[in-house]
């Protein structure tokens, strides 16, 4: 199986993300716009387009909400929104956890 990402950098150049994901280039030229608040590939010297893994799950994500299940722009980023704000809230709520469990045992031994 193909390597998805450049060894020595752990980035994808656009051509390749638009061959795995299966949508064109413009589309993710489009997609960067639309949806900047939750998807900013980041930039060589030359101003060319690198993506990371998150920003491939987050393309998938968009995917998914606008061919799949057919929703508007506005309504996919309505639906990110409320995902990230439920994974910080998850995560907040997991670290508390973890906080009241290390005074437990740090205080009550």
């Amino acid at each position: 199986m193909e390597s998805l990402y450049n060894s020595r950098n752990s980035w994808l150049t656009i051509d390749k993300v638009s061959q795995l994901v299966g949508v064109p280039k413009y589309t993710l030229r489009y997609w960067e716009q639309q949806f900047s608040d939750f998807l900013s590939p980041g930039r060589t010297n030359g101003g060319h387009r690198r993506f990371t893994g998150e920003d491939m799950k987050r393309i998938k994500q968009i995917k998914e909400l606008l061919k799949d299940k057919g929703y508007s722009i506005r309504g996919a980023k309505k639906r990110l929104k409320t995902e990230d704000q439920t994974l910080k809230t998850e995560d907040i709520d997991y670290l508390a956890q973890k906080i009241a469990l290390v005074l437990k045992n740090e205080f009550l031994g």
